[in-house]
């Protein structure tokens, strides 16, 4: 598994810089990290071997990359065998790093965002909570049911509030960026606002940060 990292994020106050200080904030050892130490532990996190591996490596354009809910089980397992088996911490809370680590801006990074387009993080914990789900379900010899049809992705996506692949549907283009479209269809695939010439960022909106 690796997260392709382009050169824009590395830019400060960008995708891997802010992740590696969300990581520097929240991580859960006896001991405080410096943000080199973070950078190195995010590295390994997203599937390199360090920091500098991410700094002098170019994904190509349109490259594979892993789902939100791999990344975030990557990021766990990592974390915990720096902490576990590097003797760092005795106790942590995994639950709560697990929520700490959900909530990481993993939107700000360029795949993701391009993917999704947008950086609404909420979007993060909807898509792992789905694919987690789902993941349970297959390995299910009954599948659950409602009413007479079997469960599927798409309907976990909706019980869990995520928007599915194609979630950049329901942000509409307007004069001040991307926001989100409240009127959007998701059953129709339709707007009141086809153009989004009408829609304007509210307080209940999310404009796409660039």
């Amino acid at each position: 598994m690796r997260v392709p990292i382009y050169p824009v994020d590395l830019n400060p106050g960008s995708g891997f810089t802010r992740i590696a200080e969300s990581l520097k904030r929240d991580w859960p050892g006896e001991e405080a990290i410096e943000i080199s130490e973070a950078q190195n532990l995010l590295a390994k996190c997203l599937g390199y071997s360090d920091y500098h591996q991410v700094r002098s490596t170019t994904p190509a354009e349109g490259v594979s990359y892993p789902s939100l809910a791999t990344v975030v089980a990557h990021c766990m397992k990592t974390l915990s065998s720096e902490l576990i088996g590097g003797g760092r911490a005795k106790f942590f809370d995994l639950g709560r790093l697990q929520a700490q680590v959900t909530d990481w801006p993993f939107l700000q990074l360029s795949v993701y965002r391009d993917h999704y387009g947008h950086s609404d993080n909420h979007v993060v914990s909807q898509a792992v909570n789905a694919e987690l789900i789902e993941a349970f379900l297959s390995t299910q010899k009954a599948r659950p049911t409602q009413g007479t049809s079997k469960l599927s992705i798409e309907k976990l996506q909706s019980i869990t509030g995520h928007k599915p692949t194609n979630s950049a549907l329901v942000y509409a283009k307007t004069s001040m960026g991307a926001c989100f479209d409240e009127t959007f269809d998701s059953d129709n695939h339709s707007s009141a606002f086809p153009d989004g010439g009408s829609l304007e960022c509210g307080s209940s909106t999310h404009r796409t940060l660039h």
